[in-house]
């Protein structure tokens, strides 16, 4: 038997109901020869319109197969995309103890003179101040800004991002370190 050629077996079987139906396994569709055994067990060659008919059954098994795959992969995409920001959000470690130590002597250093030891804006240096610098600690600013804006205003500066120029840009004093340091510190000042 060549590889080329089609396997056509039909097994006739009975139903609960006691009725004949016929069971067509096809294998190996790449040709328009066919091999079909009849009921006498003899096998015949033929070829012709059978061969196509079990082709496009064939076929239609398998779009339906690509279809219900296509489906699924898309399910699973949309899935794990409206998933991944709230892994995301879940996978946000908490603050070392270092990381917050390391925060709290940047922020003794470089911040409290203007915004104070809770960070409530009432530093010594806060009353020559017009405005006066912001209340890091309260709860609606804390929420209203991510660590990403927090850290851009520290680097750049309160100028740097559309606020007033009393509040000196720290990113060439600061390395990303020191400055995601004081940003967690920052944030665990809320109250």
């Amino acid at each position: 038997m060549s590889e080329s050629s089609v396997i056509l077996s039909r097994r006739t079987a009975l139903r609960a109901d006691d009725e004949a139906y016929d069971t067509v396994t096809l294998s190996r569709p790449s040709s328009l020869s066919l091999l079909r055994t009849g009921s006498d067990g003899e096998g015949s060659q033929n070829a012709g319109s059978s061969y196509f008919e079990i082709l496009r059954c064939a076929q239609d098994d398998v779009g339906r197969v690509a279809v219900v795959g296509v489906l699924l992969l898309l399910l699973l995409t949309f899935a794990c995309r409206r998933a991944a920001p709230a892994r995301a959000a879940a996978a946000r470690p908490r603050p070392t103890h270092y990381e917050l130590q390391l925060g709290k002597e940047v922020y003794q250093t470089y911040c409290v003179g203007c915004h104070g030891d809770a960070g409530a804006g009432d530093g010594f240096n806060s009353f020559n101040l017009d405005p006066h610098p912001r209340d890091l600690a309260d709860p609606a600013f804390q929420k209203s800004k991510s660590n990403a804006e927090l850290a851009d205003a520290v680097r750049r500066g309160g100028a740097g991002v559309g606020l007033t120029s009393l509040m000196p840009p720290w990113g060439h004093t600061l390395d990303a370190r020191h400055i995601d340091a004081v940003v967690l510190y920052v944030r665990s000042l809320r109250r």
